[in-house]
């Protein structure tokens, strides 16, 4: 069984005594509204992670050697930034790879969810990765 939802967006703007109410709203499917809830859950998760000790294994994207397979584990900061990379697929648990990098090493190219991303290095270095087992 699908589920369907609308989700409408409230939006109010006050200028000096005026005020604008904009709505807007979208039907999106149960899965959309899942996979948000897990990126925002993730965004919590990982700005207590980044408080604490490395885990072993867990490397960032940066570091990430051209070629190989690795999953995500987390999304560092709760910005603007790390909301787009989770709108654009890079959660937990979505494999990536490195494709190549620019001649002086910044932007690099990743491979996400079966399309390529260029990201810069400081935005790869808030990617908490592990390495897949071959």
């Amino acid at each position: 069984m699908k589920f369907n939802f609308n989700l409408c967006i409230v939006l109010t703007l006050a200028d000096g005594g005026k005020t604008l109410q904009i709505v807007i709203c979208k039907r999106i499917k149960a899965s959309v509204i899942i996979e948000m809830a897990v990126a925002e859950a993730s965004l919590l998760i990982s700005g207590a992670l980044s408080q604490t000790q490395k885990v072993a294994g867990v490397s960032t994207l940066d570091q990430l050697p051209f070629g190989v397979e690795a999953r995500v584990v987390a999304i560092g900061g709760a910005n603007a930034v790390a909301r787009r990379l989770m709108e654009m697929g890079v959660v937990p648990g979505a494999p990536v790879r490195v494709i190549k990098a620019a001649p002086l090493g910044d932007p690099i190219e990743i491979r996400v969810r079966g399309y390529n991303l260029a990201l810069r290095r400081n935005e790869a270095q808030t990617i908490s990765i592990t390495a897949q087992r071959t």
